[in-house]
């Protein structure tokens, strides 16, 4: 074919070729806007979707698990986690997650927190501008959470301008994120940064109003000219007390002083102020630089009288030292000053009987002041118990009010008894403890009562034992009732009328403890001018009708035989042992002594005393082991009894002694009438 011929060929062919061209061109451009109009209604849908979803929720909690569940489900991702703004902690906090971080229901395996700046997140959270990371393995700033992933995203959540959330999801695949991914992701964000700041406010507004209701304190929010925008009802009662409808802190306020501080001032300020009646810790603070200030307060009156109560206490202690100084020293002054004097030789044999009685006098009364501080310290202590044994009333009684009855006749007064029928014959109490409540009311109306009378009063009413003591004296002041049942506590000292036993303020506080360790009330009446009278009401148990038991001077009884045998005194102190020696031998016994537990047992065999005095804390073998020992089934001297001899008065001590084996028990320093009546009972079992 020719040249000319094959023109028109080629120009066909030509033809045919930009025919399909052009056809495939505009095939494949349709198929683009297809493809792009999908995207673009895909893209409509997800959005037209999160718009009505997120409108539905109400709460914080809802809207973010349906944001978290739903890009899932919409957008193909692997997981979605969205993370708040936690400003108190300083952390992004995760609060939703779908995919392998939710195990179960609206539960997170291991929440994640991020501090501010830290990871993809915080980078995001801190500049607001959505990133896409292609390859997490070359960011610096990725942080594995549950397990390495390939690519993430990470989207801001915002509210009136500020980064209240990050959405960030990650894939497995490296570069699976595209714009069109992010895009999607931040038209979510767009529609649900609102309405999560809403609710978060609503919710904090809730809790805030409900704190605010439900506090049992006085919470106020308060503007500068002392307004109150939002109290509760117990600091409208203390700001406003006497303006409740406009509900507005008064400048006369002892409040005010502190709004206007914490007004003006960027730190909260704090101070104790007093309102009627009570007393309050306030704390008041701005929040940032708004024109308001929160105000919180305690009630701290108890506080307050607790820390005056203990100052007051601790002035009565220092009194007390002072008293207690003053009433050893004139005491103890006296006593060496007769020895002094006595050892010189010079004095007469009357002369020389009057210092000895005045030195008893002196060495009984620091007796009674150790005694009544250890009975305080131990009552106080709660160690104490009462140890009940039966005993007859009537002769009890008797025998206590008879032995005061000397002194009543020196001050010139009248001390009388009176008992009623109703009273039983035999009753259950600690008689040691029932004596020196008796004698406690006793002596202090003779401290304050010359030329009149006193009265004992006993009845038995409702299963109860009821005793007064009135007087005729000079009578306590009102305000003076409670206080003087209270530990080294007195009445004025000025008006007492028999000072020479006017103690140190122990004696109603120690008979206070033990009628209430005895189930009682202590109560007191008095007026001026006219007398007092104390009185206590016992639940006491019936028993059989007892001898009573009481140590008191009197007439000396017909004495027993004095028994062959020695008393075996035992005890490591020399001067314990002389002074015992002497009294026992001054009453006609034989007596041996040893200095422990081994040389004891030496004068056992050899002797064979009738009684053993057993000093019970000794080096070595103690007293109570030793009577363990000798009073065994096996021991040859198991007959013999102990009487146990111990400076400590606790009822637990004299229990321990019993149990192991002694028969008695005697609290030195000892009264030698009781040591006495001791020995002569033995006498007469042996």
């Amino acid at each position: 074919m020719d040249q000319a011929a094959l023109i028109p060929v080629i120009w066909w062919g030509l033809v045919a070729v930009l025919v399909v061209v052009a056809a495939w061109f505009f095939w494949s451009l349709r198929r683009q806007r297809k493809g792009t109009y999908a995207h673009f209604r895909e893209q409509l849908e997800i959005i037209e979707y999160f718009s009505k979803s997120v409108f539905r929720q109400n709460s914080t909690e809802d809207i973010l698990w349906d944001i978290t569940s739903s890009c899932i489900e919409k957008m193909g991702l692997e997981d979605c986690v969205i993370y708040l703004r936690d400003e108190d902690k300083g952390v992004w906090v995760q609060k939703a997650a779908y995919g392998p971080k939710n195990l179960d229901y609206r539960a997170i395996h291991e929440p994640m927190e991020l501090a501010f700046g830290q990871g993809i997140v915080g980078r995001v959270g801190a500049s607001g501008i959505a990133e896409i990371v292609s390859n997490t393995a070359e960011d610096v700033d990725y942080v594995v959470d549950d397990a390495m992933r390939g690519s993430e995203m990470a989207v801001p959540i915002l509210c009136d301008g500020e980064v209240i959330g990050v959405i960030d999801s990650e894939h497995s695949l490296e570069g699976f994120f595209q714009s069109y991914h992010l895009r999607l992701l931040q038209s979510v964000a767009n529609i649900c940064g609102q309405k999560i700041g809403r609710s978060i406010g609503e919710e904090r507004t809730q809790e805030f109003a409900k704190f605010f209701q439900l506090n049992p304190n006085p919470v106020a929010r308060l503007d500068f000219d002392g307004v109150l925008l939002l109290s509760n009802a117990q600091a409208d009662a203390l700001l406003a007390p006497e303006s409740a409808s406009s509900s507005e802190l008064s400048k006369d306020s002892p409040f005010w002083p502190l709004l206007q501080k914490a007004s003006a001032s960027d730190v909260a300020v704090q101070a104790q102020v007093e309102a009627g009646d009570k007393w309050y810790q306030v704390a008041m603070a701005r929040v940032g630089d708004k024109p308001f200030v929160h105000m919180y307060a305690v009630d701290v009156t108890e506080v307050q009288l607790a820390r005056a109560r203990a100052a007051e206490a601790e002035r009565h202690k220092s009194d007390f030292l002072s008293v207690m100084s003053h009433e050893i020293r004139t005491p103890l002054n006296a006593i060496l000053g007769l020895i002094e004097l006595m050892m010189r030789g010079e004095d007469s044999e009357q002369d020389r009987l009057s210092n000895l009685s005045y030195m008893e006098f002196a060495g009984k009364h620091l007796k009674g002041l150790l005694t009544d501080v250890l009975d305080l310290e131990r009552l106080d202590s709660g160690k104490a118990e009462p140890h009940l044994t039966p005993f007859a009333p009537e002769e009890f009684f008797k025998r206590v009010v008879n032995g005061f009855q000397k002194r009543a006749e020196a001050t010139g007064n009248v001390l009388s008894l009176e008992m009623e029928a109703t009273v039983p014959a035999g009753l259950m109490a600690d008689v040691g403890w029932l004596t020196q409540m008796l004698n406690n009311l006793i002596t202090n109306a003779l401290k304050f009562t010359s030329d009149g009378e006193i009265r004992c009063h006993v009845t038995w009413e409702s299963d109860l034992l009821e005793v007064s003591v009135r007087d005729t004296g000079m009578g306590i002041a009102p305000s003076d009732l409670e206080r003087i049942l209270e530990p080294f506590e007195q009445a004025n000292r000025e008006i007492m009328v028999n000072t020479a036993n006017q103690g140190v303020g122990l004696g109603l506080a120690i008979t206070k403890k033990l009628v209430g360790l005895h189930g009682g009330e202590l109560r007191v009446t008095s007026t001026l001018g006219e007398g007092t009278t104390f009185r206590f009401a016992l639940p006491l148990q019936l028993t059989e009708a007892l001898e009573a038991d009481v140590e008191v001077q009197g007439e000396t009884p017909d004495r027993p035989l004095i028994p062959e045998a020695p008393v075996l005194i035992v005890d490591d102190n020399e001067l314990n042992v002389l002074v015992a020696r002497r009294m026992v031998a001054n009453w006609g016994y034989e007596v041996i002594t040893a200095s422990n537990a081994d040389e004891a047992e030496a004068q056992l065999a050899q002797a064979r005393p009738f009684l053993v005095l057993l000093d019970i804390h000794m080096p070595g073998r103690d007293g109570f082991e030793a009577a363990r020992d000798w009073k065994q089934p096996s021991s040859a001297w198991r007959q013999i009894p102990i009487v146990g001899l111990t400076a400590d008065a606790e009822s637990h001590t004299r229990v321990t002694a019993l149990e192991a084996g002694m028969d008695d028990v005697v609290v030195k320093p000892f009264n030698p009438p009781h040591l006495r009546a001791v020995l002569e009972r033995f006498s007469v079992k042996g």
